[in-house]
């Protein structure tokens, strides 16, 4: 997959994906979701960091692989969430951008 993609472009993917799987779920279930996820991002950043000790026997490879993969479904359930209450995702991350400029005096 190349990274040509702009986020409008990622965010039509994903209304166009759960219309064709049915993925019509309430607000409230993906954020659950995404909570989920957001666990999964954890395990497996555990993993790779060899948190809490060397607990884990996997190459730094596979390890590096599950985290973008679950980072991957982290993003992938926010933009379904944004799509399904109305928000552009878009608007919303330069919003977050501009309040911590902002909220740290850094100029864009």
């Amino acid at each position: 997959m190349t990274s040509a993609y702009t986020l409008d472009d990622l965010q039509a993917r994903v209304i166009q994906l759960n219309q064709q799987i049915g993925g019509n779920w309430a607000a409230e279930w993906q954020l659950l979701w995404i909570v989920e996820e957001i666990g999964e991002v954890s395990r497996a950043l555990q993993k790779l960091e060899n948190l809490p000790a060397k607990l884990f026997d996997e190459d730094q490879r596979a390890l590096q692989d599950n985290l973008k993969e679950e980072v991957g479904d982290v993003l992938y359930g926010l933009i379904s969430f944004c799509n399904t209450v109305n928000l552009d995702i878009k608007e919303s991350l330069l919003y977050s951008i501009e309040k911590f400029e902002e909220r740290h005096s850094v100029n864009p």
